[in-house]
């Protein structure tokens, strides 16, 4: 039997991106992916080292426990870029959330993992799974 899941992610905040040694006119942006959905949700691109997106996606699995990833990227501006050539944007932080249907769906501050980079970077969010209409 496979039963529908429906997951609910919020992206508030990141903060501290500044321990990360970038500069403050840097663009950054999140992408959300949940366990068995094809589909990324982004946020929107906002400069600064707190961006503030307050973005909600919303996700279908079939997954009964999913991963729901939080990704933080800030956009590449180096020499490759400028000639016209594409150039990947660099992974800042991740966050991995394990929503249930019994999961409290207030935001909180998760402390991201950066790489070895910083641990004072923090993502604040939420991941709300929806029991099944089948399911008692």
């Amino acid at each position: 039997i496979v039963m529908p899941f429906n997951v609910e992610v919020v992206v508030q905040e990141t903060g501290d991106l500044s321990q990360l040694k970038l500069s403050n006119k840097k663009v950054f942006y999140a992408v959300m992916k949940v366990d068995g959905c094809q589909e990324k949700m982004m946020t929107d691109r906002m400069e600064g080292a707190h961006p503030v997106w307050e973005t909600e996606g919303n996700f279908a699995t079939t997954v009964p426990r999913p991963h729901v990833s939080i990704e933080i990227f800030t956009e590449s501006s180096g020499f490759l870029e400028k000639v016209g050539m594409w150039s990947e944007d660099k992974k800042l932080a991740k966050v991995v959330l394990m929503p249930t249907t019994t999961t409290s769906v207030s935001l909180k501050k998760h402390k991201a993992d950066c790489f070895g980079q910083s641990d004072k970077v923090y993502i604040m969010a939420s991941a709300k799974m929806d029991r099944p209409a089948t399911m008692k």
